[in-house]
């Protein structure tokens, strides 16, 4: 029967003659078999088919090693037709043949050293390491198969081709799982490997009517060309291959024959290394550095048409494009080259840099998906005829990128469709990140990270009828209660003895809910706890049922994945154990139905571990482990694809830049070039026995990208553009293009390109002024960042926020056009919100406010924020995702310890004479290990020691709280001074009504409610004069903790209420404040009608919901250049106006800084927020008497 071989560098003119071929087939009850590398270049095909002959149909497609045993299965007559063995499956039985190597079994000894210790006793992650070492060999032993047939058959005689051990370890595994009565047979005799059923099927081939054709694959190994070669005997065989060039099928001065000759008389050099072909000095430079792995293919190709002129009629025929290229841009040039072999020698005259093929290098990945991204928009818009399914976008790591180009691509509005393949349920599935995390737990991860992955997945909430809100509150929780990890730490039931575990703070949790929490009693040194348990409540634990839903949540996965990291069982209980984990806690959520093909696909690879439990009585009583049930199911759900759209027909085509795809598009985009990923590096382990010799057809991985990129140039018939990521920002450390990139640079500099080939920068900023700059003729050579249309440049920037940016900095730099200007306004006036608070003509305003000094103190510290929480209720907090916390602390961090060393010191100086200090820190910290807040055991004893040395140093130190208490014996002393409505943990000793002060705004009258507390008092008898002190443990007195006490003195001494003023705004005022070096004093004496006057002003200010003021307190009162206390009453403009910019550049300056000491809120980003025009005026008024004693550390009059 008759083999046929055509070749050609255009895959459409071999699509063409195909297609021309199967419409002559007309027996309609056997359809034709076609044999393709991929389901993608399947439905490229069946398009063109269709497209060609008006239909596609009679067709039945396969993939190689499919159709090949079909084939065979055929000729051969063999009505059982077997079942190929998947890797999989080969898999499974070596792993088994692995644990059942015996440690004295000599030939087994290399791979019994790298898994066991001398005497016998397995090494850590012994069942990890023997599944990865038998999902190796399982590939290795395809390969071999495929490779290296001679050394299976010499394996099978008994005897070894390279006679070293590693060989013979191998040897000894696969005739474990293979010989006659082997692992393979005990499971199915019919379940092969495809060399092995052609090898019986062979002596039985018979010729017969069939039509077989073999389309685009354009690598074989030795074996499948001998089989092909085989085939060819008994059916009627087209094989249609792609072939970067005609160097030796067609030449205008030598006919093709000799050329084809040519090839088959090349001899297979043999060196150290192993076999190769010899180089040509004259190959074309990109031929040379990428094409061996196609050279190698031909090679063997040209072998089968050598061995088959001998016996039977093989011929071949290179076909030519039924059109030639009509312009000369530089793509076609290269093509044209790599056809015809042209070198520098022969080079045609080198033409000038165009826009067929570009380069361009990034700063970060997000702004090269975005630069790609508008480069399209571009392209589409400047090409009429340009359908979005004539454009691919390929990238060598799509896991990388994949979730980068969803989000660039379907940001709104939305110009482009598009899909995406080539992506694994793995990083994409919800419900395969659910089982990983479930495994992790059952592996005994008990962590608060590991379990709330869990609860906050969509397939969790779905299964118990929850939502995200009651996730966080559960989090909330689990933060509060300071759960970081097991449920617990041994069997004693004591809560003492298990802190930290998820059974302690659920305890707390129950307990909340039918006992009191001890909050209320640490300040007089009471700590109440029932049999070591703490109860813990808030807001939320009065909702029972959320509750109840937690603790039987929590306990069922203990209870139901607590046995398992020891349990080895067959395989069928592991499927049962493993469906009913899934099915009790997650569940395919209703919004996403095609989650359900995961948990298909995975209970039905599950179902292949019942093939190890034919082998379950000689394994034993051992079983699979659940650290092998792990790995499997971890490596299967990457192997499960995962797409988007429909490839050919969605859209833009997204796929990942792997071998045997050489499907044609107009414009082919390839991202992350940058050196690291692309060619990759080859398989050099020693268990590889193909590494001891090479031999032609073994494609090592870097040479098969390398040829995966001529292939690429090769199918872009209009426009190549390649990017890399040029900066690693984080690291501050520069990539390179990588060496494939950087040959194909040198390539088109030395035999294509006038000077030396450009590569274009992508700004780092969409906004970039990059984009309105033109330099020379760039439009010529590049459209990626600037576009030369009609003779004016244009930023290649479809992103409309970016473009009106960009326009906003150009006008505030460069005179332009008032139309401009007034359009540009426009715009922005339609896109940006307004912000800005509505000012009504006539506002309600309320009669009576009622506010507290915490209020004020807020709106000194941050006007503005303060402004956006009172009157709008906006207010935005930077919150830490406290479900990643997962160690507990071994010594005690902030706030804990700072809390803890103020409520100590704040214990001592209100009980002086009545309370024991260390009975009341010792009692603290057990009760605080009993929350679970400190550490414990010999971390504890340490961090408890610290504690005591640090308080009792602020006790009886110089200048310490005890020598302060001394010096005042002789005044009146009063614990919380109240006045109005405060809460607090202790009844106050004095209690005074609300200070009422009314404002008139507009013609309307506000009575406002003041309350306020001040935690001691000390009045002198005689003078009048009073005292208080703060605690803080801070290294330096700060102005906020003065802020409180000073407003407190200012409503007293306005003589607003009598009784307050009577026993403390009479006199002076001073504040002390106790810090970890010392205490520092600042006294105050204002008279009555000063402190109303600011009191009036502060209120006026606080209330008026128009203002928006920048002035940070934390900037001002650090600022050298003038402190309010020294601002003139009367200034000169001027200096109002330097004031103002001085304050603006501080709060810049400021924000620069790593550790800044103003944190505003993201929101102040959106609303423009601004230091007022009379900054100057509202500062000194404000401040001014506020800051003074604190920045001279003496007394304001």
């Amino acid at each position: 029967m008759p083999t046929h071989l055509f070749f050609s560098n255009n895959i459409e003119t071999l699509a063409d003659a195909f297609s021309r071929k199967i419409a002559e087939h007309r027996d309609v009850f056997e359809p034709c078999t076609v044999i393709v590398p991929n389901p993608y270049l399947q439905k490229w095909l069946q398009l063109n088919i269709a497209e060609t002959n008006g239909i596609a149909i009679n067709l039945k497609f396969r993939f190689l090693d499919e159709g090949l045993l079909e084939t065979s299965s055929f000729i051969a007559g063999d009505v059982e037709k077997p079942t190929l063995i998947e890797q999989a499956d080969l898999q499974l039985m070596l792993y088994h043949s692995i644990v059942n190597l015996g440690t004295r079994d000599r030939r087994a000894r290399p791979l019994m050293e790298y898994l066991m210790y001398a005497d016998g006793t397995r090494k850590p992650d012994y069942d990890k390491k023997v599944w990865q070492l038998s999902s190796r060999l399982a590939r290795y032993f395809i390969e071999y198969e495929l490779f290296r047939e001679d050394m299976i058959q010499q394996w099978l005689g008994g005897k070894l081709l390279y006679n070293i051990e590693m060989e013979a370890a191998q040897q000894c595994l696969y005739l474990s799982v293979f010989k006659k009565g082997g692992y393979r047979d005990r499971i199915n005799k019919n379940l092969l490997t495809l060399p092995q059923y052609w090898n019986r099927a062979a002596p039985l081939a018979a010729v017969r009517t069939r039509n077989l054709f073999l389309f685009g694959k354009s690598q074989l190994s030795p074996f499948h060309v001998r089989m092909i070669y085989e085939l060819g005997k008994h059916c009627n065989l087209f094989i249609y291959q792609v072939n970067p060039c005609s160097e030796f099928w067609e030449d205008v001065t030598t006919p093709r024959e000799d050329r084809w000759n040519r090839v088959r008389s090349i001899r297979i050099e043999e060196t150290d290394d192993g076999f190769s072909l010899p180089d040509n000095d004259n190959e074309n430079p990109l031929l040379k550095l990428w094409g061996k792995a196609g050279r190698e293919t031909v090679k063997l190709l040209s072998l089968l048409e050598d061995a088959g002129s001998r016996e039977f009629n093989v011929t071949s025929e290179w076909l030519f494009p039924d059109h030639t290229h009509v312009d000369d841009s530089c793509l076609h040039t290269v093509q044209n080259q790599i056809l015809s072999r042209t070198s520098l020698t022969d080079a045609a005259e080198k033409k000038r840099q165009d826009t067929s093929i570009q380069i361009a290098s990034c700063p970060e990945i997000f702004r090269e998906v975005e630069a790609v991204y508008s480069s399209i928009l571009y392209n589409l818009d400047s090409d009429a005829g340009l359908q979005m399914t004539d454009i691919a976008v390929m990238v060598p790591d799509m896991s990388a990128y994949a979730p980068v180009i969803q989000s660039v691509f379907s940001r709104e509005p939305k110009r482009l469709a598009f899909s995406i393949i080539d992506s694994t349920a793995a990083t994409d599935s919800l419900y395969a990140t659910t089982v990983r995390s479930l495994l992790e737990i059952a592996s005994g991860s008990f962590t608060r990270n590991g379990i709330f992955d869990i609860i906050c997945n969509p397939c969790f909430l779905e299964a118990h009828a929850m939502t995200l809100d009651d996730a966080s509150r559960w989090l909330a929780w689990a933060d509060a209660l300071n759960i970081f990890g097991g449920f617990n730490k041994m069997d004693d039931v004591d809560p003492e003895r298990n802190c930290y575990t998820w059974q302690q703070g659920l305890q707390r949790l129950r307990f909340g809910r039918i006992m009191q929490s001890s909050e209320a009693y640490r300040h007089d040194g009471i700590f109440l706890d029932y049999k070591n348990i703490v109860p813990y409540s808030d807001m939320n634990t009065g909702d029972q049922h959320l509750i109840d839903t937690f603790n039987r949540v929590i306990e069922h996965f203990h209870v139901r994945t607590k046995h398992l990291p020891l349990l080895r069982t067959s395989g069928a209980e592991w499927l049962h154990i493993i469906d009913g984990l899934l099915s009790d806690f997650i569940a395919v959520p209703s919004d996403r139905p095609e989650e359900l093909q995961v948990r298909t696909a995975l209970i039905a690879r599950l179902n292949r571990f019942s093939m190890l439990d034919v082998f379950y009585d000689s394994m034993n009583g051992e079983g699979l482990p659940l650290s092998l049930i792990k790995e499997f199911i971890t490596e299967h759900l990457s192997g499960i694809s995962s797409s988007r759209g429909g490839y050919l027909t969605t859209g833009i085509n997204i796929s990942a830049l792997i071998p045997k795809r050489q499907i044609p598009f107009k414009i082919i985009y390839v991202m992350g070039m940058q050196e690291g990923i692309f060619p990759g590096t080859g398989d050099i382990s020693t268990l590889n026995l193909m590494n001891i010799k090479r031999r032609i057809g073994d494609i090592a991985r870097p040479d098969a990208n390398r040829y995966l990129s001529l292939q690429t140039l090769l199918s872009a018939r209009n426009k190549l553009y390649i990017t890399y990521v040029s900066k690693d920002l984080q690291k501050d450390q520069d990539f390179f293009p990588n060496s494939v990139v950087g040959q194909l640079i040198t390539y088109l500099t030395n035999h294509v390109v006038f000077g030396d080939f450009t590569i274009q920068c992508v700004p780092p900023s969409g906004s970039s002024e990059q984009y309105i700059r033109s330099s020379g003729s760039i439009g010529n050579y590049s459209d990626f960042v600037i576009s030369f249309v009609d003779g004016k440049y244009r930023p290649v920037n479809y992103s409309e926020p970016d473009r009106l940016t960009l326009l906003q900095h150009a006008a505030r730099k460069y005179p332009l056009d008032p139309a401009i200007l007034s359009a540009l306004s426009e715009r922005l006036d339609s896109k940006i919100p307004d912000f800005s608070i509505p000012v009504e003509d006539d506002p309600v305003r309320p009669d009576a406010v009622s506010l507290s000094l915490r209020d004020l103190s807020y709106f000194i510290i941050n006007p503005i924020e303060s402004t956006l929480r009172w009157h709008l209720g906006i207010h935005d907090e930077d919150i830490e995702d406290r479900a990643q916390l997962e160690d507990e602390p071994f010594f005690s961090v902030y706030p804990y310890d700072y809390r803890f060393i103020t409520d100590a010191l704040n214990y001592y100086v209100q009980n002086e004479l009545n309370g024991n200090i260390q009975d009341y820190i010792k009692n603290y910290y057990r009760h605080a290990r009993l929350m679970s807040i400190t550490p414990d055991g010999a971390f504890g004893a340490i961090d408890l020691e610290n504690f005591n040395t640090t308080i009792m140093e602020r006790i009886d130190a110089d200048e310490s709280l005890s020598a302060f208490l001394y010096a005042r014996k002789q005044c009146s002393f009063y614990q919380n001074v109240v006045f109005g409505s405060v809460s607090l943990p202790q009844k106050p000793d004095l209690t005074f009504p609300a200070v009422n002060c009314n404002l008139t705004q507009n013609n309307h009258i506000t009575t406002v409610e003041l309350n306020g507390a001040l935690y001691r008092l000390w009045r002198h008898p005689e003078s009048g004069d009073c005292e208080t002190l703060i605690i803080t443990n801070s290294a330096h007195p700060s102005v906020t903790s003065i802020i409180n006490p000073f407003l407190f003195y200012i409503a007293a001494s306005s003589g607003m209420e009598q009784g307050l003023h009577e026993i403390v705004g009479s006199g002076s005022f001073t504040i002390h404040v106790s810090h970890r070096r010392g205490i520092s004093s600042y006294r105050y004496t204002i008279r009555g009608d000063e402190s109303r006057i600011y009191l009036h002003r502060l209120l006026a200010d606080f209330l008026d919901e128009t203002s928006l003021d920048l002035l940070p307190l934390q900037i001002i009162a650090g600022n050298r250049f003038l402190h309010p206390a020294d601002m003139d009453p009367k200034p000169d403009p001027l200096d109002k106006l330097k004031y103002r910019q001085v304050l603006i550049r501080s709060i810049n300056d400021d924000a620069e800084k790593a550790v800044p000491l103003f944190r505003p809120v993201r929101l102040l980003e959106i609303i423009n927020a601004e230091v007022p025009e009379d900054a100057y005026d509202t500062v000194r008024d404000r401040l001014a008497i506020l800051l003074g004693p604190f920045i001279r550390g003496g007394a304001a009059t």
